[in-house]
């Protein structure tokens, strides 16, 4: 779902508000987006029943827990640097 809401953030942000048009940007942010939106969305209505309860309750969770993390949105979510990465995957 969210590679879905990514290709089409793409394709507003970086064609549809962009006032400069070129063939290069129809292909790089227009088409290939695109494209991504339409497999994805395929991938997507194929998923049986239980793929999407598992995943719409994985979202929910993730949702609540951004919620106390921001202190019910009232603050900027979390931020990891690039030294939390590296210790993470150290």
């Amino acid at each position: 779902m969210s590679f879905i809401v990514l290709n089409l953030t793409v394709i507003w942000h970086f064609y549809i508000l962009d006032k400069k048009k070129s063939l290069k940007k129809f292909t790089q942010f227009f088409m290939f987006p695109l494209i991504g939106f339409l497999v994805c969305s395929l991938i997507f209505i194929k998923l049986s029943f239980d793929a999407h309860l598992v995943g719409g309750i994985w979202i929910g969770v993730g949702v609540i827990y951004l919620g106390i993390k921001t202190k019910g949105f009232s603050k900027n979510a979390p931020v990891l640097n690039e030294k939390e990465i590296v210790d993470i995957v150290n």
